[in-house]
């Protein structure tokens, strides 16, 4: 919400332990409805085709799946050319 509401961007907000519906009735009380869509997906089989975002943000919770052998570049193949990568978890 917080990159849709200050920065105006387009936010696809994947989550698998929140209902897609839960999250986006979350995000239209906050404001953001028409800039966040959410998608309820497992990391490792996520409903994206490559080079399809400019940025991926991951916010507490790298730590739960990022571990794994392989999902990084699994991951990384989601970002157009020159996009980044972020992970902020405690």
């Amino acid at each position: 919400m917080f990159l849709a509401r200050e920065y105006g961007v387009e936010v696809v907000a994947a989550d698998w332990w929140i209902p897609a519906e839960d999250a986006a009735a979350v995000f239209a009380e906050a404001g953001v409805a028409e800039r966040v869509t959410a998608v309820r997906a497992e990391a490792h089989v996520l409903p994206f085709e490559p080079e399809s975002f400019d940025a991926i943000v991951s916010i507490d919770a790298f730590e739960y799946f990022g571990t794994a052998d392989g999902y990084l570049p699994y991951l990384v193949r989601l970002l157009r050319p020159g996009g980044q990568l972020r992970v902020a978890t405690p």
